[in-house]
């Protein structure tokens, strides 16, 4: 089957108040108080971008009913914090997932 048949996400569970920050940096002035609704998803300790990716990507082969892993055709992963720079991050998320090696 061609195209996007099932997705996954996955969102750290700590928040961060936006008008925390601002009363910390600024000091909650006036101008800025639009700013301040609202909160952020904030990763924990032990969290990166690979970790997010294998949460997300196990909740997306979990949500489907259509695709098994052995199934799985290809596997993207995009990032602009990946904690590693000479490995194949991808890779270790096909890993961890259990997806087929040929992948």
């Amino acid at each position: 089957m061609i195209g996007i048949t099932s997705w996954g996400v996955y969102l750290p569970r700590n928040r961060f108040s936006r008008q925390n920050a601002l009363d910390a940096f600024n000091g909650g002035s006036i101008d800025v108080l639009h700013l301040s609704k609202g909160e952020r998803s904030v990763c924990g300790a032990d969290e990166d971008a690979l970790t997010m990716a294998v949460e997300a990507a196990e909740k997306c082969l979990k949500n489907s009913n259509i695709i098994s892993k052995g199934a799985v055709d290809s596997l993207c992963l995009a990032s602009v914090t990946l904690p590693f720079a000479d490995r194949l991050n991808a890779a270790i998320v096909k890993t961890a997932v259990g997806l087929k090696d040929s992948l």
